[in-house]
C-alpha cells in the first residue's frame, strides 16, 4: 500500500494469493509438500532439492518477525511501530532479493547461494 507502482507486479498473483488464503491450514500443508514431496525425495537432481531447501528455509525465517511483532506488540504509534514497519520493510526487501536472485541463478544454470541461508539448506541435504 506505501508503494501503488511496485503493487502494479503482484497484481498477476492476488488470484492465487486468494485462492491459496481460502483454505485454512495451506502454508502448513505447502510446507510439508514442499519438504517431503522434494527435499526428500531422492528422484530430484541435488539442484532441485536445494534450491526446495532454500524455500523451506526463508519460509522458516520469515515466521521468525511475525513472533517478534506479536511478542513485543508496538502498537500503532511511536518508535516501536517505526521500528516495526522498518523491520517489515527491510524482511520484504530481502525476500524480494532472493526470489530475484535465485530466479537469476536458476535461469543461468547456476546454484544460488542465498545469504544466511545457503549454509542451513546445505546441512539439511
Amino acid at each position: 500500500m506505501q508503494y501503488p507502482q511496485l503493487g502494479l507486479l503482484f497484481d498477476p498473483f492476488l488470484p492465487l494469493l486468494g485462492l491459496y488464503r481460502a483454505f485454512p491450514y495451506a502454508s502448513f500443508v505447502a510446507f510439508f509438500a514442499l519438504y517431503l514431496g522434494v527435499v526428500r525425495n531422492p528422484s530430484f537432481s541435488r539442484y532441485v532439492r536445494f534450491n526446495a531447501m532454500q524455500a523451506v528455509t526463508l519460509d522458516v525465517l520469515l515466521v521468525v518477525p511475525l513472533l517478534l511483532t506479536r511478542i513485543f506488540n508496538p502498537g500503532r504509534a511511536g518508535i516501536g511501530f517505526k521500528l516495526m514497519l522498518w523491520g517489515h520493510n527491510a524482511v520484504f526487501v530481502f525476500s524480494c532479493f532472493c526470489f530475484v536472485y535465485g530466479l537469476i541463478c536458476s535461469m543461468l544454470g547456476k546454484t544460488p547461494y542465498l545469504p544466511f541461508v545457503a549454509d542451513a539448506a546445505g546441512r539439511q541435504l
